[in-house]
């Protein structure tokens, strides 16, 4: 009789501490992973509430008194060699900044996920280093932590309300903590559609404010809430200083209440961000809120997103566009490229700062590349410099007189598959014939030669 391989417990103890934590949350992970979305779910809990209770501790608090957030247990039961390990290792966790051990506690829970809960909910949690300048870009872009109401309609495990705590209680220093936890809890909000990864971001931002809880003698009010942000969202609508976040990427199904409460930005078949940026415009303060949301740049160019362009160049013009070189460091199983933006409501649409990112793991660097300046068709595709020689190739394009369709071309980007089309290439140019640019014309060195030399190719 076969039995199921059971996972190593690994020996860490002799690593650098961030590799510890890093190895001990894939083993878990991995121990989760072999089962099903509560045991995931339970591995997340059982670390989450050592978390807990060490850093009550560390606050000088007693854990026995001052519990996490009520949540009900998955239906599972762990071994206890796991559920030991699981302890130790949200113990460990309450030794780094709540940042970082909420990051890691994060990524378990999504690593931890069968992929094709994974694939179909768009789990898929945002490093801090991002999370960190993406709000930076709201900073700039004029938002007050001291003052303005900030909400994450899609937040996962809470990477951005942690940050976001965070900066509210930096910025309300020396203020009576009674009035710390008031602040937070009416100005920050989590909407999230998975109520286990709301109860994981409610107690990460209690982590943050266990100081003020502990002067003040009191707890936290609620910050995230179990909510289907797409289907009711019409009470909230232009309250909100700052919408921000990571929202969910993929197709949906597409449906008459959903087109009808999106109709102004779609077209063709719906994609989960690009309806979480419209409602981004929609939560939106009218006259100055900032919209800062980590997405593909797929929204950049493409008829898909066209009536969304044309959404954001109408009502919340671009502020500042980042594209993120390294994807492969920043996430896992994450093939689109990503863009994190800072848009504006009510703003006038002026050249919008550019620069492309590369996620190391010892951090991040950020490379300056010039401007956005948007085109005057509203459904044009956005032409990014992608580094800084590539400004003085975007002001020529932007500034040529004509364009090809002005010639009489019509231009299909995507891959030509020959067989598809084998009746209808030819080696002979004659009327009616156009020439066909195969990828092999672009040259590695980023020459153009047109060439049509391999197997099934025809100019």
């Amino acid at each position: 009789m076969l039995r199921p391989r059971q996972p190593a417990l690994f020996d860490l103890a002799s690593l650098p501490r961030p590799v510890l934590l890093a190895q001990r949350a894939r083993s878990l992970a991995l121990i989760a992973n072999a089962a099903c979305v509560e045991t995931a779910r339970r591995v997340a809990q059982v670390v989450t509430h050592g978390w807990w209770e060490a850093s009550v501790r560390a606050a000088g608090g007693d854990p026995v008194r001052l519990r996490p957030p009520d949540r009900v247990p998955p239906a599972v039961t762990l071994p206890d060699r796991i559920v030991a390990e699981a302890q130790e290792f949200g113990r460990d966790l309450a030794m780094l900044p709540p940042a970082e051990a909420g990051d890691l506690i994060g990524r378990l829970y999504a690593r931890a996920l069968p992929a094709a809960h994974r694939s179909a909910n768009g789990v898929f949690y945002t490093p801090s280093v991002l999370v960190r300048r993406l709000l930076n870009k709201a900073e700039h872009a004029g938002h007050d932590w001291a003052r303005d109401r900030a909400i994450d309609p899609s937040c996962g495990a809470g990477a951005f309300l942690v940050e976001a705590a965070e900066r509210m209680i930096a910025a309300l220093r020396g203020a009576n903590p009674a009035i710390v936890l008031t602040n937070l809890a009416s100005r920050l909000r989590g909407w999230e559609i998975d109520p286990f990864a709301a109860w994981l971001a409610q107690v990460a931002v209690e982590v943050v404010a266990l100081e003020q809880t502990l002067a003040a003698g009191r707890r936290l009010g609620p910050i995230t809430e179990v909510h289907d942000a797409l289907a009711d969202f019409a009470a909230a609508t232009g309250r909100w200083d700052l919408v921000m976040g990571n929202p969910p990427f993929g197709k949906v199904k597409d449906t008459p209440t959903l087109r009808g409460g999106f109709r102004r930005s779609l077209y063709g078949h719906p994609n989960l961000y690009g309806l979480f940026t419209d409602l981004a415009v929609h939560l939106a303060r009218p006259d100055g809120g900032i919209v800062a949301y980590l997405t593909p740049a797929s929204f950049l160019a493409g008829d898909y997103f066209k009536r969304l362009r044309r959404l954001l160049r109408d009502y919340a013009p671009p502020v500042s566009i980042d594209l993120v070189n390294s994807r492969t460091d920043a996430f896992e199983d994450v093939l689109q490229e990503v863009a994190l933006s800072a848009f504006k409501r009510g703003g006038a649409a002026g050249p919008a700062a550019c620069a492309v990112l590369s996620v190391t793991s010892s951090g991040m660097l950020d490379e300056a590349t010039g401007t956005l300046v948007l085109p005057a068709d509203p459904d044009a595709p956005w032409t990014l410099p992608r580094s800084a020689d590539d400004m003085q190739l975007v002001e020529r394009l932007h500034n040529m007189p004509t364009r090809l369709a002005d010639w009489g071309y019509e231009v299909s980007t995507g891959p030509l598959v020959w067989n598809r089309h084998k009746l209808r290439l030819h080696d002979e140019p004659k009327p009616g014939r156009v020439p066909v640019v195969w990828a092999e014309a672009v040259t590695p060195d980023g020459r153009f030669v047109l060439k049509a030399t391999r197997r099934k190719h025809r100019a």
